[in-house]
Order: structure tokens, then C-alpha cells, then sequence
């Protein structure tokens, strides 16, 4: 997913238990795990990602990017 609040949107996910890997300076990634990640997880994931834009919960946060150590 590309999207100009991506560091905003990722955290968001973090926060309701979804973990995304977000790249500089736009990009957000999810890779599902065949062996465990059922369709219901990846329905949530999509829906949370809705509910996330829909409400703009994204647009109230800083842009920038947490440091991974």
C-alpha cells in the first residue's frame, strides 16, 4: 500500500495489534503466512485499514518514523 500518511497509518495498525512493515518514505507491506494467517486475519487487516482512513486517524498523527533498533 502507498499512501502520502503511510509512518502514520502503519502505527495505527501497530496499535490495534496488526504488525506492518513500513519503507520510507511511502510504503506500507504486510506479508501474510500461508501455514497460519487464515482469510479471516487478512479480512480484519483490510477492514481495520478501512476503518483506520475512514475515520482519519491517520491525518491527526506525526509523520515520522519510529526508530527500529
Amino acid at each position: 500500500l502507498e499512501h502520502a500518511s503511510a509512518a502514520a497509518i502503519a502505527r495505527a495498525l501497530k496499535r490495534r495489534g496488526i504488525v506492518p512493515d513500513f519503507r520510507a518514505s511511502n510504503v506500507i507491506r504486510t506479508a501474510p503466512v500461508a501455514l497460519y494467517t487464515s482469510y479471516e486475519d487478512i479480512a480484519q487487516t483490510v477492514e481495520t485499514l478501512q476503518a483506520i482512513i475512514e475515520a482519519g486517524e491517520h491525518l491527526t498523527e506525526d509523520q515520522h518514523r519510529e526508530l527500529v533498533a
